[in-house]
């Protein structure tokens, strides 16, 4: 089972990189500073050191594993980069195309670590709590690599899905506003300026209005999902529409707010989903 958590621990490593630390100023800026792509490179690295301290010994593969994965992560992203500039692209296809391989090669280290074992440090400290605070007793590995798979899937439904949100959207902006911005403007700006001036807010307040509710939107469908509770998914769905009823008159405002809806609804079910197939095949394990 260890080498199932290594995996869990390696996949929340890198979402804690690219969807939690990194912020869009650090995403744009590896479009043009190798220095700050750098800097992200350095912090996957660290991350993993710090989360896969419990299983690192020199008896393993797991240090050079990781020296690999950190190496593949900045090839990765320096591809993406090139890609994105010489075909101007939005970046969706090749996001999709970048998440699959950062995870792919997770998934391909699996016969390097079959046979991984904790520390002999981390057993002895798990043992002394486990003695003193009965509570760790109820933390089966299933139920840590069940845990880590479910916080890694949640952390991805707020900063990955919005992403995968905003460059869906971002190819209909014709529908909202069209006169209010120029095509020359950043994706994550001219987002905002189209939901202005379609809910007649600043800029700035409708964009951190609208990623709000579709992170606590997300968030109850993860949850509705693990928890197979699919009924109750349409009343969320069903209250979004509500709010917005008197909108939804106008045409293109409708066609827009659907594409968002479904794209986001489709993010989140493929990420419960995701947890709950994961989470039967830890409960084999």
């Amino acid at each position: 089972m260890d080498v199932y958590i290594v995996l869990a621990l390696m996949l929340l490593s890198h979402v804690i990189t690219d969807f939690v630390l990194q912020t869009d100023r650090i995403a744009e800026g590896k479009r043009t500073n190798y220095k700050i792509m750098d800097s992200h490179v350095g912090c996957y690295l660290l991350t993993n050191l710090i989360l896969l301290a419990p299983y690192l010994s020199f008896a393993n593969y797991l240090w050079c594993l990781i020296i690999g994965l950190t190496f593949a992560h900045w090839l990765i992203d320096v591809q993406k980069v090139e890609y994105d500039q010489g075909h101007n692209s939005n970046g969706l296809a090749s996001f999709f195309l970048d998440q699959f391989v950062h995870i792919s090669l997770i998934g391909l280290s699996y016969p390097l670590l079959r046979d991984i074992q904790p520390t002999e440090l981390f057993t002895a400290l798990a043992r002394f709590f486990s003695a003193h605070y009965p509570v760790f007793d109820l933390l089966t590995k299933q139920a840590i690599c069940v845990y880590i798979l479910i916080l890694s899937g949640y952390l991805f439904n707020f900063k990955g899905a919005t992403i995968i949100t905003k460059m869906v959207l971002d190819k209909y902006l014709h529908l909202k506003a069209p006169a209010k911005f120029s095509v020359n403007q950043p994706a994550d700006s001219r987002t905002a300026v189209a939901e202005a001036a379609a809910s007649h807010l600043p800029a700035a307040n409708a964009k951190n209005a609208g990623e709000t509710i579709g992170n606590l939107e997300r968030l109850i469908i993860v949850t509705m999902v693990i928890q197979q509770n699919y009924p109750a998914i349409g009343l969320v769905f069903a209250a979004k529409t509500i709010a917005r009823y008197k909108q939804l008159e106008e045409k293109n405002f409708a066609e827009y707010f659907l594409i968002g809806t479904f794209t986001s609804l489709a993010v989140a079910l493929f990420i419960g989903e995701a947890i709950v197939a994961l989470q039967a095949f830890a409960g084999q394990q």
